[in-house]
């Protein structure tokens, strides 16, 4: 749960994290460059784009270890 933790509230992260699977989640880190459209429209810059998905997609990872 420590990744959940880092996600501030209406950021393009919590988006990524509350609209993408865990698969779609890699599949975007995997692509070359960032989506043009999603930074704009959050206005960060392609890094920035990279490490909210990292960090949603981290905290997926850690949803389905952790214990029910």
């Amino acid at each position: 749960m420590e990744y959940i933790n880092k996600i501030q509230e209406n950021t393009f992260a919590a988006a990524c994290y509350n609209d993408n699977s865990i698969e779609e989640l890699v599949a975007a880190l995997a692509m070359d460059e960032a989506d043009a459209a999603d930074c704009a429209t959050w206005g960060i810059t392609a890094a920035e784009w990279r490490a909210q998905i990292a960090l949603a997609l981290n905290a997926k990872i850690d949803d389905t270890q952790a214990p029910e």
